[in-house]
């Protein structure tokens, strides 16, 4: 299938999806992911543009129709199938693995195993690993498969048009005080003032929203270099919404992954050969924010979104931060590594996806909150699994990013894959990186490309 030909079954995915927020029956949804996962059966590179397209912003779709939950599922099982199929003759090829695989798996079964020695339930084990495993199956497959430059170009065009989509609705978001474009229960819910000023838009949270925008606005600078005429306007355009709706999220995490890429880009290139264009798109993306911002929160005081930034560290942040935020949460997992240094109590019992469903039996031992997320890898790691979930977690992670690394200086990869690295090393203080759908789909997909197209195995 031609990639122009992939285009309009991505503009028809795109029309059903419409039909399924229109009419949010479970059926419906269910049947529109059924159809999804058969067209990427038919073609593994069209099944790829549908995650990148529908992934982002997934809790949006969901939180309107609840059948459209398993899309990402069905998408990722039709590509395994596919590519089972295409391996039926060379099998032993299907179960090889390099050893940051099999470190990764081992920390699975490893965290799993302790949560269910310690009295998590097998339905909250089972959705832990289900975050944990989904989108390493884009990287398992990715790696066995040949990806052309021309379908780099496509992957990129999918990311620019779904960050463009983001975008807008964020802004529709922010300009109507949150009553336009929002599932009914979105509008409801109550949030703090430094909170209500930011921009949470399709990916349900402003920090992940930050991150993936930051994301997708890197992988857009390269669909900038593959338009002319009109189009280039139309990037250019697709480029400041895209900044603009990142600067409203408020993200201090995000901005200081973009702080700390720069200055490790700048190191390693020594020079930025597009940074009239991206001193300019920041200068006037900011610019935009302002005057939204001004129009939009002036109920609220116009110093609102400063303030995230200027009293982050102010000592009244910090003593909140010590009662119930952070730095009291940081201090938890040392409290509980220092009662269960070596394995730690499991997955499933320290603010990760699965706490958020089904709570966590340790939590009224340690006066937790039922639903807390610890928004901070490093500290869940250390809490759910001890030394041994540590060391098995450094080594995945240096196989992982020793293999983005080899691309640092490679294009059009230099700047994707710094930021990956970067993004995970940084963004694990402040988010569950690895829960993040968005921003592991990314890594795992840049990285079986890398893995595949190196020639070390497959």
């Amino acid at each position: 299938m031609t990639h122009s030909t992939r285009f309009y079954y991505i503009w028809a995915s795109i029309f059903f999806i419409l039909l399924g927020l229109l009419f949010p029956s479970i059926y419906t949804g269910l049947f529109i992911s059924f159809g999804l996962a058969y067209a990427a059966f038919r073609d593994e590179k069209l099944g790829i543009a549908y995650l990148l397209l529908f992934i982002p912003m997934r809790p949006f779709l969901v939180a309107f129709n609840p059948g459209l939950k398993f899309i990402g599922l069905f998408i990722i099982i039709a590509l395994l199938v596919r590519l089972l199929l295409q391996y039926r003759n060379n099998i032993p090829k299907l179960f090889s693995f390099r050893y940051f695989e099999i470190l990764y798996f081992l920390f699975c079964l490893f965290g799993a195993g302790i949560g269910l020695l310690n009295g998590v339930s097998f339905i909250a084990i089972a959705m832990q690993l289900h975050t944990l495993l989904l989108f390493y199956f884009v990287y398992y497959i990715v790696s066995r498969i040949t990806v052309q430059h021309d379908d780099i170009v496509f992957f990129a065009k999918i990311t620019f048009i779904a960050s463009v989509i983001m975008s807008v609705q964020g802004l529709i978001e922010k300009l109507s005080l949150r009553t336009m474009l929002l599932p009914e229960a979105w509008k409801d819910l109550v949030l703090a003032p430094t909170n209500k000023i930011r921009i949470y838009g399709m990916a349900g949270g402003p920090n992940e929203l930050a991150l993936y925008l930051t994301l997708a606005f890197l992988i857009s600078l390269y669909v900038l270099q593959h338009v002319s005429g009109k189009m280039k306007y139309v990037t250019y355009t697709g480029l400041m919404l895209i900044a603009t709706t990142l600067w409203l999220t408020y993200s201090r995490g995000a901005f200081l992954t973009v702080i700390v890429f720069g200055l490790v880009y700048l190191c390693i290139h020594r020079k930025m050969p597009i940074w009239r264009a991206l001193l300019v798109i920041s200068l006037l993306s900011f610019l935009c924010a302002t005057c939204i911002s001004k129009m939009t929160n002036y109920l609220e005081g116009d110093q609102v979104g400063v303030k995230r930034f200027t009293e982050a560290l102010s000592e009244d942040t910090v003593e909140l931060s010590k009662q119930d935020g952070r730095i009291y949460y940081v201090k938890k997992a040392v409290e509980i590594f220092q009662d269960k240094p070596i394995t730690g109590y499991g997955l499933g019992t320290f603010g990760d996806a699965a706490t958020q469903t089904f709570s966590s039996p340790i939590y009224k031992q340690y006066g937790i909150t039922w639903n807390f997320y610890s928004d901070n890898q490093y500290i869940q790691i250390l809490a759910e699994t001890g030394i041994i979930g540590v060391l098995l977690c450094a080594g995945f992670t240096f196989g992982f990013l020793s293999l983005l690394w080899k691309y640092r200086r490679k294009a059009p990869f230099a700047p994707l894959t710094l930021y990956l690295i970067v993004g995970a090393i940084i963004g694990s203080a402040f988010y569950n990186i690895l829960e993040n759908a968005s921003f592991m789909m990314y890594f795992f997909l840049t990285a079986g490309y890398i893995q595949h197209a190196t020639k070390k195995s497959y």
